[in-house]
């Protein structure tokens, strides 16, 4: 992510920050968050802004839409 968007994205958690709730759903998983924004303290601001009062959800298993793929091939 670039500094223009990643400064984008920081501002959006920082206005909703413990005013509006924000689900957010990704693939990547938090300890690898740091390789997506252009330094490890803007990573860690925006988690710690969005891990603050969270409820995390983490699913895992297989893709639904891999095993559909696979049915009709032998």
């Amino acid at each position: 992510m670039d500094k223009e968007k990643e400064s984008i994205f920081f501002q959006i958690i920082r206005q909703r920050y413990e005013k509006h709730s924000l689900i957010i759903t990704t693939n990547i998983q938090l300890g690898n968050w740091d390789k997506v924004f252009t330094s490890k303290l803007a990573a860690t601001a925006i988690l710690d802004r969005l891990m603050h009062h969270c409820r995390l959800i983490s699913i895992t298993g297989y893709s639904y839409r891999v095993k559909g793929k696979n049915k009709g091939k032998s």
